[in-house]
């Protein structure tokens, strides 16, 4: 059982409640990003730090239940806990939504991962890296790249397909076929 609310402390010289205050803009005075984040990344909010200006823009991070062992039926499996996901950032008005799974954004769908979170921020702006990856490429005129990846050899094929699909020539891939994503998170070199 809760002990009773105390009375005011008689020692008090002064007990004084319902101050007036104004509020300020809050943090993201030029844009407010929400990054929908694996519980298994362990370096995308220290990257996103060192990108971003150092003042102005405010990055809120949400944690998206993601399993340990990257399949494509554990990838599909994140599509339904994004609403979930995106209903635990703060109540900003974004700017912009970003999905931060290059792997899920392939397999659940760049269009599909945009659709679950307008379930709970409708008209929101949504980005992922399969389709910043497309808008980079594009705006560089590269249309010939060589892929490498952390992943399993069918996650690879999917991705390959999905650039090839978009017209991007990829004739030399590579992979280090680890399914462990706390692994791939901090992979150094090959």
């Amino acid at each position: 059982m809760d002990a009773p609310l105390s009375r005011a402390d008689d020692t008090l010289v002064l007990d004084k409640e319902h101050i007036p205050f104004t509020t300020d803009d809050g943090i993201g005075t030029r844009a407010n990003l929400g990054l929908l984040v694996l519980r298994t990344d362990q370096t995308i909010e220290d990257e996103f730090r060192y990108a971003l200006p150092a003042r102005a823009i405010a990055l809120y991070e949400a944690r998206l239940y993601s399993d340990v062992e990257i399949t494509p039926e554990n990838l599909m499996k994140m599509s339904a806990v994004i609403p979930g996901t995106v209903g635990l950032l703060p109540d900003v008005k974004f700017d912009v939504i970003g999905f931060a799974c290059t792997s899920g954004a392939l397999v659940i769908g760049e269009d599909k991962v945009a659709e679950r979170v307008h379930e709970v921020l409708p008209g929101v702006q949504v980005t992922n890296p399969v389709t910043a990856a497309r808008a980079a490429l594009k705006a560089l005129g590269v249309s010939r790249i060589a892929l490498l990846t952390p992943y399993l050899a069918k996650i690879n094929h999917s991705l390959r397909a999905s650039r090839m699909e978009r017209v991007m020539d990829i004739t030399v891939m590579g992979s280090f076929n680890e399914e462990d994503d706390n692994l791939d998170e901090r992979i150094k070199q090959a």
